[in-house]
């Protein structure tokens, strides 16, 4: 009787810079593969949803798509590994740079990336809309492993609440220095999903996004072969 693999050994969620990314390759690299991977198995997962999609295309045709998405310096990402397996980096030859962010970052390279998730200033909807008018941060790439022992683990909802965190510590910082001695005052963070409403619109309100508005998009926008309706949601935190 073969014996059961191990439990996964997850590490907390880790917050990286966009320079930080940007400067570690197997990290990136690791990331990449991680999202296309879920990017793919999301538009597989239904009945009738796959013939919509073209899935030759991945989400980031290399880890230079990746920093694009992370181009605004501001942007930041957090991540979980899993410690107890190693990247399919730690074969590589060893960057020898070291990456901001924490004493213990030479040490990613040889932890397996099991989810990831990013938060890039809002620019506005697909086609910049509200772009003038509205604030806040884009939720993007949130990406789990497809290995069972990865799933529902709740790993998207912690990242989630993670990056809900360090952004509401940001806007009580902001509103300290604008305010002085005010830094008590009540405060939001206002946070945006941009989503094909057939895939996971349904997820997205149930944690607690409203739509704000929606399109209906046509061939060739995000792979799609035919047309299929696009949705800004909306969430403001409050504290």
């Amino acid at each position: 009787m073969s014996a059961s693999p191990p439990a996964p050994n997850l590490s907390t969620p880790k917050l990286y810079t966009s320079s930080a990314i940007k400067s570690n390759p197997y990290l990136s690299a690791q990331i990449t593969q991680l999202v296309n991977s879920a990017f793919y198995r999301s538009k597989v997962s239904s009945p009738g949803v796959e013939s919509k999609w073209d899935n030759t295309r991945p989400r980031f045709e290399s880890p230079d798509a990746l920093h694009a998405m992370l181009s605004d310096e501001r942007s930041v990402m957090a991540v979980i590994f899993d410690d107890s397996s190693s990247s399919p980096a730690t074969s590589a030859t060893e960057s020898g740079e070291e990456e901001e962010g924490g004493e213990d970052d030479e040490d990613d390279d040889e932890r397996l990336v099991v989810a990831c998730a990013a938060a890039i200033p809002w620019a506005g909807g697909w086609h910049r809309e509200g772009a003038s008018t509205e604030r806040g941060w884009e939720i993007k790439t949130i990406c789990v492993h497809g290995d069972a022992k990865y799933l529902r683990k709740g790993l998207a909802v912690q990242l989630l609440g993670f990056l809900e965190e360090y952004l509401v510590r940001l806007e009580r910082k902001a509103l300290a220095v604008k305010g002085g001695e005010g830094g008590n005052a009540e405060g939001k963070v206002t946070l945006w999903i941009l989503a094909a409403d057939c895939i996971n619109g349904v997820y997205w309100r149930k944690r607690g996004f409203e739509e704000v508005r929606r399109s209906t998009e046509g061939s060739g926008v995000w792979g799609c072969r035919t047309e299929f309706d696009m949705v800004v949601l909306k969430k403001e935190v409050r504290f």
